[in-house]
């Protein structure tokens, strides 16, 4: 298959998988692709727990906290003020 030029857009949609990657997926156990979606949702947590840190050094380690569920989340985390134990 020949690649499309850099100016062409690509379908990157999730909706369209790559068949080889449809495979490789059904060969594997639940177990398996549950490891798989918890290493990827930790390694975008700490993606954003370093950028958060790094652009806000101000930032207590609370509002790190908050500003990453906002950010996985979206609407579903509560963006409130937040009292000593509902983290």
């Amino acid at each position: 298959m020949e690649t499309p030029p850099a100016s062409t857009p690509r379908d990157t949609s999730f909706e369209r998988m790559d068949p080889r990657m449809v495979e490789a997926l059904r060969g594997m156990t639940e177990r398996q692709r549950l490891e798989i979606a918890w290493d990827m949702w930790r390694s975008a947590r700490n993606m954003i727990e370093n950028l958060m840190r790094d652009e806000h050094p101000e930032w207590t380690d609370r509002q790190v906290t908050v500003e990453i569920g906002r950010r996985l989340l979206g609407q579903a985390y509560p963006t409130g003020e937040i009292s000593g134990g509902d983290l």
